[in-house]
């Protein structure tokens, strides 16, 4: 037969093998009357129509067919398993409608359920096949992780030996616990591969083998399965910041113990220039601390399972322990013959240990040393044995403790280096790194801050300043913005502040040390960075008086003065003064309180953010395009700003004519008319988020509403507005503070704002302002009904009125006769 007949004859039987593996499955799945009679419910089975079998019938090959689908065999080879389960999960699911698993079942024939109901049995039908295929469909990825775990030879259980008809949790669970192995499988050999190279053998016996790891990969490696946080994959890992410390890490593999052994892997704990051979700690794999001893205990065992394991005297009770099925049976049991060996070492004489098998062992351990029996009395056994332990210690100890002074743990500059690269360059904080011993490093930093910086140009500060004053304060500044050092010193010589940060206690040691360190500094540079800072910085110095006059000479003089309407301080290095005004909006006839709303943010300007009205169906985007929103805005400041300037200037003049300014004294030595107004921002502020709308019962009045006269414009509105005055300190020293009369105006003004009848007649001014831009924007900007939109082609959702607007005639009135009103 040619190989090309061989080939298409072992096609056509696997092909063959295939397609009966899915014929197979499909009638097993399909063979309902079986399944009736197996789980108890054929009596359903009986009431159902052929109607109601064949979709049932259609549920199953849908569901065997998507089975096939992504069956990860290519084979079919689970297909039959997953048949009995889809036929069994059917039949449980009808077992609800059978009398012979309920005294009231639920009726199958409901007589009185609509066709459309769910209780109608075609439905019910319909809604057993879904469940059928959903089922199926949530136990597929188990089947493939299933399939993943037999190629690889992590489970050994054939997938026939769960039964799908009762044993789907069991199943399941040896899935995952499989995942959870594999996971860890491939997460061992990815950190073996990091590892290569990267830990020191220090010693390979027949009895242990000592690794030195170097890096943390290496240290998580050769750490496997125990609970060294050292060797923490899951969490924190210490063993960066431990080596940082000066620490030496050596692991102790034990060849003969088993793995459930908590001495299978010691770890030894070397301090820098420790200067013997001991450990300073030793830690078995559970991570519990168990000094010298444990180390001593853990050579001991060793050595008792290296003689059960190897002794031929023990050869028939090895392949019993090896016939045992349970892992903690096989454990329990060589824990017993290492504990009847120690026996047998401690007490050769004991009874009911024959002496030929106390010979055995000794000849084993010592074969030029025991032959016969009287050589255990000449030489004890367990002096000899103890020797043994005691060589292994001194040449497990000894050859660590000797690696370690020859080899200091620690990372290197070339490591520094690079991490202080991810975090350079520092613009404002210089950072120091260096080694001042053998792998044992330091770090500070440090920034200056001189009484000439240009940020504090504009506070003018005395070249005659007290630097330990100065220094005081930028102690406090500094503080104030979460940089808190750990020296602030003052130089006189160069007039200068020093400020050194030295690390935290969590920032001392290691390159995690260092890297959290640096993480620290680029927070601060980046403080040091903002014009925040400086403006705070300047802001307590002025507070303290170091500044020589400036704003917190304007602020000294304002406290003078028990003002009754106005507020004033500094916002950074910017001093603020503010009115508050409650202007008010007289009722508007005819508008919706949707469109008044819309109308009262778009007075705010063009910006989204700032203050707005609290009402969330109003919105807070101005109704018009935002540049003409800014300029409505600009326009009602600027036309108040102009009546206040006219009004002053009308004050002052009298003034100059010697008549007497409500609440001041005239100046008879002012030979001329001081300014209108004093050299400093003014600009009127809307806070529409300030209104609040009340009924005489207190209730709120919900803003937004689009029938006519409801809302917002069935009632007249307060409309809080803040003249606000602005100054820097840099401005101040350009008017106020290089001319006294300049100073004397300026606060004259103020005084003079902050009598109650000029506040009213501002207010009174602004009002007027307003009132008037109300007019306008209506007859720029009349409400929209929902037609209106639709004739413009725009979305019928941004009406602002429900009804059909006024005629134009009747509108114009409207306009007229309110204008009239609120003259």
């Amino acid at each position: 037969m040619t190989d090309f007949m061989k080939n298409w004859k072992t096609f056509l039987t696997e092909d063959l093998l295939i397609e009966s593996r899915f014929s197979d499955a499909l009638a097993y799945a399909q063979n309902f009357n079986k399944g009736a009679k197996q789980f108890r419910v054929k009596d359903v089975l009986d009431q159902m129509s052929d109607e109601q079998i064949a979709i049932l019938k259609k549920g199953a090959e849908r569901t065997i067919e998507h089975a096939k689908e992504v069956d990860p065999s290519g084979d079919n080879k689970y297909l039959m398993w997953l048949a009995r389960f889809v036929r069994k999960d059917m039949m449980r699911r009808l077992q609800k409608y059978s009398k012979n698993w309920g005294t009231s079942p639920i009726a199958w024939n409901d007589a009185n359920a609509p066709e459309d109901s769910t209780f109608h049995p075609d439905k019910m039908a319909e809604s057993i096949a879904g469940y059928m295929y959903n089922a199926l469909d949530n136990l597929l990825p188990s089947i493939q992780d299933y399939h993943t775990l037999k190629q690889k030879g992590i489970i050994k259980k054939d997938i026939h030996d769960f039964d799908p008809t009762n044993q789907i949790g069991d199943f399941k669970a040896a899935v995952e616990i499989g995942m959870r192995q594999l996971k860890d499988k491939e997460e061992q050999n990815k950190l073996k591969k990091q590892a290569a190279g990267e830990a020191d053998d220090i010693l390979e016996t027949e009895d242990y083998a000592v690794i030195r790891p170097n890096t943390e990969g290496a240290s998580c490696y050769y750490g496997w399965g125990t609970e060294w946080c050292i060797s923490y994959t899951k969490s924190r890992n210490y063993f960066n910041q431990y080596s940082g410390e000066g620490k030496s890490f050596y692991f102790v593999m034990f060849r003969h113990l088993p793995n459930s052994s908590p001495y299978k892997k010691v770890a030894l704990v070397y301090g820098k220039d420790q200067g013997h051979a001991d450990p300073e700690q030793v830690f078995d794999a559970l991570d519990e601390e168990t000094g010298e001893v444990g180390l001593v205990e853990a050579i001991t065992e060793n050595l008792l399972h290296r003689i059960f394991r190897e002794s031929g005297v023990f050869e028939k009770t090895r392949n019993k322990i090896k016939g045992l099925k349970s892992q903690e049976d096989r454990d329990e049991r060589l824990n017993d013959m290492k504990d009847m060996i120690a026996r047998m070492i401690e007490d050769p004489t004991e009874d009911d240990i024959p002496d030929e098998t106390v010979l055995k062992i000794a000849n084993y351990l010592f074969p030029d040393i025991y032959s016969e029996a009287i050589d255990l009395e000449i030489q004890p056994l367990q002096e000899k044995f103890d020797e043994l332990v005691q060589e292994a210690y001194g040449d497990i100890t000894g050859n660590a403790a000797y690696h370690a002074e020859e080899n200091p743990a620690g990372p290197k500059h070339d490591d520094y280096e690079k991490v202080f690269d991810q975090y350079a360059p520092f613009n404002n904080v210089y950072v120091n790194y260096d080694e001042y011993d053998t792998n044992s490093w330091y770090w500070d930093a440090s920034f200056r801050i001189a009484l000439d910086d240009p940020h504090f140009a504009d506070l003018r500060l005395p070249e005659d300043t007290d630097m330990d004053d100065f220094a005081d304060v930028i102690h406090k500044g500094i503080d104030g913005a979460g940089i808190y050092p750990d020296e602030v010193e003052a130089d006189g010589y160069d007039n200068e502040v020093n400020v050194r940060l030295t690390p935290d206690y969590d920032e001392q040691n290691g390159i995690d040390g260092f890297e959290r360190f640096l993480s620290r500094m680029r927070d601060v540079d980046d403080i040091l960075e903002s014009e925040d800072f400086w403006d705070s910085l300047a802001t307590t110095l002025m507070d303290s008086g170091l500044t020589a006059g400036g704003l917190k000479e304007l602020e000294d003089e304002l406290d003078k003065f028990d003002f009754k309407n106005l507020e004033y301080g500094m916002e950074g290095k910017v001093f603020t003064i503010m009115l508050e005004l409650d202007p008010k909006l007289a009722r508007p006839k005819g508008i919706s309180g949707l469109y008044f709303g819309r109308m009262i943010n778009t007075f705010t300007g063009g910006a989204l953010a700032g203050p707005k009205l609290g009402d969330p169906e109003i919105g807070s985007a101005p109704s018009l395009a935002p540049f003409k929103a800014t300029n409505i805005a600009n326009a009602i400041g600027e036309e108040t700003l102009s009546k206040v300037e006219q009004a002053i200037e009308d004050k002052y003049e009298t003034f100059y004519k010697q008549l007497t300014l409500p609440g001041l004294a005239p100046d008879a030595s002012a030979a001329e008319p001081m300014d209108s107004l004093p050299l400093i921002d003014m600009e009127f502020t809307p806070r529409p988020d300030k209104i609040d709308l009340r009924t005489p019962g207190t209730e709120k009045v919900p803003f937004a509403s689009k029938e006519r006269d409801k809302g917002g414009a069935g009632i007249n509105i307060d409309y809080p507005y803040d003249l606000v005055l602005k100054i820097t300190n840099e401005e101040y020293w350009e008017t106020a503070g290089a001319d006294e009369d300049e100073l004397n105006a300026l606060i004259a003004f103020i005084k003079w704002i902050d009598q109650d009848k000029i506040k009213d007649q501002i207010e009174a001014m602004l009002q007027e302002t307003l009132n008037d831009a109300v007019l306008k924007y209506m007859k720029d900007n009349p409400q929209q009904t929902a037609k209106d939109l639709e004739k413009k082609g725009t979305a019928t959702h941004f009406a602002d009125v429900e009804d059909e607007p006024q005629v134009a005639e009747q509108l114009n009135e409207l306009y007229k006769r309110w204008g009239k009103m609120i003259k």
